[in-house]
């Protein structure tokens, strides 16, 4: 009854089998745990971009300098910078055809950077779903052509979104 139950010694005496469910499952926590951090400290370098194109907005730099300043970095901006670059190009290109409606400008730049928003939040969710998807989810739209607002079937042009 004097055995040693250190857990260097319950291993090296457990079976093979044992042995190998084991080293299973420290292989998948050590993986684990690398995504969790790799991921961490890619928010964190998002957040940081972020907070650096927000700071260098509400400064009072100039919108077009602003614009041209993420149209020259496009590779190393943030998401923020990206989206209202987005936002921006579409406002001129609107402007460059001549639309004098403050309205329509203002929804062209809104529609521009509400999909530049989504892409951006597939790009920042990847590999935070369980399992993995190969590519990014698109939400599920409804196409309901019953008048009464019978029922209504998922759209079989866009994948359901596990979301």
């Amino acid at each position: 009854m004097n055995q040693d139950l250190s857990i260097f010694q319950l291993v090296l005496g457990a079976s093979l089998v044992v042995q190998l469910v084991m080293l299973l499952l420290l292989i998948v926590s050590i993986t684990s745990w690398a995504a969790i951090f790799r991921k961490l400290f890619a928010l964190k370098r998002v957040n940081r971009m972020n907070d650096d194109f927000e700071r260098e907005f509400w400064s009072g730099t100039s919108l077009n300098d602003l614009f041209s300043a993420a149209a020259q970095n496009a590779k190393l901006a943030g998401p923020m910078e990206r989206i209202f670059a987005s936002g921006m190009r579409e406002y001129q290109k609107l402007r460059e055809r001549r639309i004098a409606d403050a309205a329509t400008l203002l929804d062209g730049a809104r529609r521009a950077m509400r999909a530049s928003f989504q892409r951006e939040m597939d790009v920042i969710e990847t590999n935070l779903s369980f399992p993995p998807r190969s590519r990014p989810c698109r939400r599920l739209t409804w196409a309901c052509s019953a008048p009464c607002g019978g029922s209504c079937m998922p759209s079989p042009a866009w994948p359901a979104c596990s979301r």
